[in-house]
């Protein structure tokens, strides 16, 4: 199934052999590192989606590297998949990671759903990282503050006002 991996002739032959190995828990870091790094679409989304496992193991910080430096990503399903697989990483740097993707595509309004529905908590720190960089996206920063207003914690409200998020919300 590796070799598959490597020099399958279809990419629905690499996706089936990613999810084989995955399910009979014989998929290794070296394995799904190098589909993070395949031609095709697919194959990258699967193996972004499999690293999900590795991120509770010690290969969390070599593979979370590799999936916050895909910000690059142009394929639309393969940004959601990787705003997904980032956000389910809990960690500060995948978040920021997040937050570029947006920046890159700002017209995306699924990737910044998706973006939102992995961060569970963290809204707030990601908009206070996001809400002085001038070339942050202004509808992810609107979704952020909506989430921390909902939250309603009040420090982190009084912070979204403090910090001029209300003239982005409100208009």
């Amino acid at each position: 199934l590796k070799d598959l991996i490597a020099n399958g002739k279809t990419d629905m032959a690499k996706v089936h052999a990613l999810w084989t190995l995955d399910g009979l828990h014989q998929l290794d870091e070296a394995t799904v590192a190098s589909a993070l790094g395949a031609k095709a679409p697919r194959v990258r989304s699967t193996a972004i989606r499999l690293c999900e496992n590795f991120l509770k193991t010690d290969a969390r910080s070599r593979l979370l590297a590799k999936l916050i430096a895909m910000n690059y990503e142009r394929k639309p399903f393969v940004q959601q998949q990787l705003a997904l697989t980032l956000g389910e990483a809990a960690d500060h740097e995948a978040d920021l990671a997040m937050a570029k993707l947006v920046q890159q595509t700002p017209d995306t309004g699924f990737l910044i759903d998706a973006v939102v529905s992995g961060l569970g908590g963290r809204e707030a720190s990601l908009l206070e990282s996001l809400v002085t960089d001038s070339s942050s996206n202004d509808k992810l920063i609107a979704a952020l503050a909506r989430c921390v207003v909902a939250s309603r914690k009040a420090a982190d409200i009084e912070k979204l006002q403090d910090g001029g998020v209300d003239a982005i919300m409100f208009g």
